[in-house]
């Protein structure tokens, strides 16, 4: 029996909150990026948004060249 790949598309996201995160996801971005049945969402949000945190979005920005959706989810007037 001779192993077939699905045919049809599969929808991926990705979520990334912090530099230690998207360390560890890099290489499984650029992976999946390259699988044709694939259809690859990077979703970045948490410190890498944040100006405390140093907005590390630009780092992941030059990393990838892939469509990033950013979604700023820190609640106003939180300690």
């Amino acid at each position: 029996m001779k192993f077939e790949p699905p045919k049809r598309l599969r929808r991926i996201a990705v979520v990334t909150t912090n530099r230690a995160d998207f360390g560890l996801l890099n290489p499984v971005i650029h992976k999946l990026s390259k699988v044709r049945t694939v259809e690859l969402s990077v979703l970045v949000t948490g410190n890498h948004l944040s100006k405390k945190f140093g907005e590390t979005i630009s780092e992941v920005k030059q990393a990838l060249d892939l469509d990033l959706i950013e979604l700023d989810i820190q609640q106003q007037g939180t300690k």
